[in-house]
């Protein structure tokens, strides 16, 4: 904060007021309760993790950064979408891998 007008730059009263509002801005912007209906963190994850495991790699890693992005908006643990952006790789490798050698299931070549 800069010292009002007329004011000598260390003055207590004004330097009290600068750290309250610096440390309330910090606040609200981290710990503040989220809207009801707006987190959808761990919707995003668990979507991830479902159809990262069982279908589409891509969208596993699309719903993984959704969900670590609603994390971090919201003060929350990213793990779910960690995870639903490595179930993704593992099923996109493991997809490759199958096709690779000839025994992916819904490929009849």
């Amino acid at each position: 904060c800069a010292p009002a007008a007329g004011t000598f730059p260390s003055s207590k009263p004004q330097e009290e007021t600068c750290l309250r509002r610096r440390s309330s801005s910090r606040l609200s912007r981290f710990s503040a309760p989220s809207a009801a209906g707006r987190d959808r963190t761990t919707l995003w994850g668990v979507l991830g993790i479902i159809l990262g495991l069982l279908c589409c790699g891509i969208l596993g890693i699309v719903f993984g950064y959704l969900s670590i992005r609603d994390a971090k908006r919201f003060g929350q643990s990213p793990v779910l979408g960690y995870l639903a952006i490595a179930f993704g790789v593992l099923n996109i490798i493991g997809s490759g891998v199958l096709w690779a050698g000839g025994n992916y299931p819904l490929y009849n070549d």
